[in-house]
């Protein structure tokens, strides 16, 4: 059947295809995590040194080399030894950076309550107590930081700032459920995102599940192909993953369920080239589009999302699984 074989040589093409780009990416990880650990044998941590001139980037770039706990303890020393406000204002970062978001908030509210709060500051201040009121899901209360950052960044004249605020400010509407202002924030920043040449990945995937929560399935997918594609130029390897669940979502929504198990499969596979665990939002759309071949595994995958605070997409998404018959 000449149909029949044309379509198993398209597949083996795309698969070739696939695992080849997966292979050079797993190239340039290893350069990246190597020259790393070949810096860590050559230059130990840097300790904290009084005469650094911006201690705070140094503090964040052992963060992203050794990780946060490292970087918080040179962020006590650096407050320790000079009362330097950003370095007390990376001890709030980091504790963001581990997970800990009551803690981050509780300390840059701190930080805030002392004012006047200097302009060129204010802005990263509120926005650091934004994402962690959203993180949170005190989404009322993460507007309103996200706009006083806003109002900062656009005093001070940082766009790309300014885009990342707007950008936030687009979430926090989304999770809210408030779709119309949340596509009108986004689009904002998209011209701004595009003006600085800034990683549009978020941002995408922001408008992809937009358009899911409307029921615009293709429009979905079409989003999460950019937000994949924005994300394999900055070679955030696990971001990929989730863009593959996502399209994989979106393909089972549209009634293609053949490719949908292929778009899961092709994340799956990227967790074992790269070696890394498979994200967490990965294993909730396998438990979607898997619930009737393995229900065991999709039940244990959703328990624990049944009892904690949830946003508008995360109950859309819950409910369309509770409802999901097999055959």
């Amino acid at each position: 059947m000449i149909g029949s074989g044309e379509h198993h040589e398209g597949d083996a093409t795309d698969r070739f295809i696939f695992l080849r780009k997966a292979l050079q990416m797993k190239i340039r990880r290893v350069v990246f995590v190597l020259c790393p650990l070949i810096l860590h044998v050559l230059l130990a941590q840097p300790a904290f040194d009084a005469n650094e001139e911006n201690p705070y980037m140094v503090g964040i770039a052992i963060a992203k080399q050794y990780g946060p706990e490292q970087a918080q303890k040179y962020f006590q020393a650096c407050h320790r030894e000079t009362g330097e406000l950003m370095c007390f204002y990376g001890l709030a970062y980091t504790w963001n950076m581990m997970g800990d978001h009551q803690q981050s908030l509780d300390l840059v509210t701190f930080l805030l309550a002392d004012e006047p709060v200097p302009d060129n500051l204010a802005g990263y201040w509120w926005m650091l107590k934004g994402e962690n009121q959203l993180n949170l899901l005190q989404l009322q209360e993460a507007q309103e930081s996200f706009r006083t950052s806003l109002e900062y960044f656009q005093k001070m004249n940082h766009e790309r700032n300014m885009y990342r605020a707007l950008l936030q400010l687009g979430n926090c509407q989304l999770k809210a459920g408030n779709l119309e202002e949340a596509d009108r924030l986004i689009r904002d920043a998209a011209f701004l995102g595009r003006k600085i040449q800034e990683n549009r990945g978020h941002l995408y995937i922001l408008r992809s599940i937009s358009a899911y929560c409307r029921g615009k399935y293709h429009a979905a997918e079409n989003f999460a192909e950019l937000a994949s594609v924005e994300f394999e130029d900055y070679n955030q390897v696990s971001m990929i993953v989730d863009c593959k669940a996502y399209i994989s979502l979106f393909q089972k929504e549209s009634g293609n369920l053949e490719a949908a198990n292929k778009s899961l499969q092709a994340a799956l596979e990227l967790t074992q080239v790269y070696e890394i665990k498979e994200p967490d939002w990965t294993k909730l759309v396998r438990a979607y589009v898997q619930k009737c071949e393995d229900p065991a595994f999709s039940e244990a995958t959703l328990q624990p999302y049944k009892k904690a605070k949830r946003n508008y997409f995360i109950d859309l998404f819950l409910q369309k699984i509770e409802k999901a018959r097999c055959p």
